[in-house]
């Protein structure tokens, strides 16, 4: 025996399929399903949000805002972000990376970044491990697209390659950051990963995921909560 499921109706006195209709001809199916998702998506996202604005004492969305980071570096940023996430639970954090870029290249993504505001309170730059002539002057010039009210965080160089000018560009970024821009924090990275050369690939500058992940917990201790 085929079981027919009876057709459901509203009874008569019903308001409720005039009132139906009269919103579906008004603004159409595909409005009303996105009236619906509104309050869920803000109910599901506010699960995320710290108990001062569940509390209602801070607006949610401003301190979504004030709790962003923009990040934006070569190829040690692209093989980190699948820990960004992880590293930085609860915070939106926007990634700009390509492998091989210098410092040049870097700029033109933040110029993009800045054309489409607001740009997060707070800037990772990971980039200008590539680069070699005129170190400074590029480190100078990225520094300056960022608004002094910006805080800026540089992740500094190491590598296990013979001959690397690492130190000397770690040096030129401390000094730029602590003569000239308040505002820029350098994250000791090449004190973190010289203590852990297993965390290198054979290459000697890439990481394995351990690496990764270690980089993705040094940026986010520095920059905080």
């Amino acid at each position: 025996m085929v079981h027919q499921a009876r057709p459901r109706s509203w009874p008569a006195s019903s308001p409720c399929p005039a009132i139906l209709n009269t919103v579906r001809g008004a603004i159409g199916v595909r409005q009303v399903m996105g009236l619906l998702l509104v309050p869920l998506v803000t109910v599901v996202t506010s699960l995320t949000w710290p108990a001062a604005a569940r509390a209602g004492t801070v607006n949610p969305w401003q301190y979504f805002y004030d709790h962003s980071v923009y990040l934006v570096g070569d190829s040690l940023t692209c093989g980190m972000r699948p820990y960004i996430p992880y590293a930085f639970p609860g915070r939106d954090v926007v990634t700009d990376c390509f492998p091989g870029i210098v410092l040049s290249q870097a700029d033109t993504m933040i110029r993009d970044r800045e054309a489409l505001p607001p740009l997060s309170p707070t800037a990772v730059v990971a980039a200008g491990g590539n680069d070699s002539d005129q170190f400074l002057w590029y480190v100078e010039g990225t520094i300056d697209l960022f608004p002094p009210t910006e805080r800026v965080f540089w992740v500094n160089f190491y590598c296990l390659l013979p001959g690397s000018n690492d130190a000397a560009k770690n040096a030129i970024v401390a000094w730029d950051a602590t003569t000239f821009h308040h505002n820029v924090t350098v994250v000791d990275w090449a004190s973190v990963i010289a203590q852990q050369p297993q965390d290198f690939v054979p290459d000697r500058v890439h990481y394995t995921p351990d690496g990764y992940w270690l980089r993705a917990q040094t940026i986010a201790a520095a920059v905080g909560p």
